[in-house]
């Protein structure tokens, strides 16, 4: 969802300077955004021992924003080389990895659980 709402941005590159494309762009990410970010919380509370929580957490919600960190220092780079709308596609395509890993993982934990039920059984 969240990179489907970044091309959002591409329209907006080609509308220019029109402050109701804007505030569309705007509205979709945040709310894109704000759903990306409550199911990853969700999912890295799934990963913390009860035990540890907060240490565990602390340290990967850290991980996550050095590595938002270190993406968006070098997105002024790109940015400067290519133009908004070919910034904004390259972007989108760089949650490609991410669905990938999650596929992965769900292929994943249904081979888990395929493998616990015939072990009930």
């Amino acid at each position: 969802m969240q990179g489907l709402t970044t091309l959002v941005f591409v329209v907006q590159a080609y509308a220019g300077h029109d402050i109701y494309v804007l505030i569309g762009c705007i509205s979709l990410d945040n709310i894109s955004g704000g759903m990306c970010v409550a199911a990853f919380v969700a999912y890295m509370s799934t990963l913390c021992n009860v035990a540890y929580t907060a240490t565990q957490y602390a340290l990967l919600s850290s991980l996550m924003s050095f590595a938002r960190d270190v993406c968006a220092a070098t997105s002024g780079l790109v940015a400067a080389v290519v133009s908004w709308d070919v910034f904004f596609i390259i972007t989108s395509l760089m949650v490609i990895p991410g669905l990938v890993v999650l596929y992965i993982l769900q292929c994943r934990e249904g081979e888990l659980n395929s493998h616990r039920v015939r072990i009930k059984a």
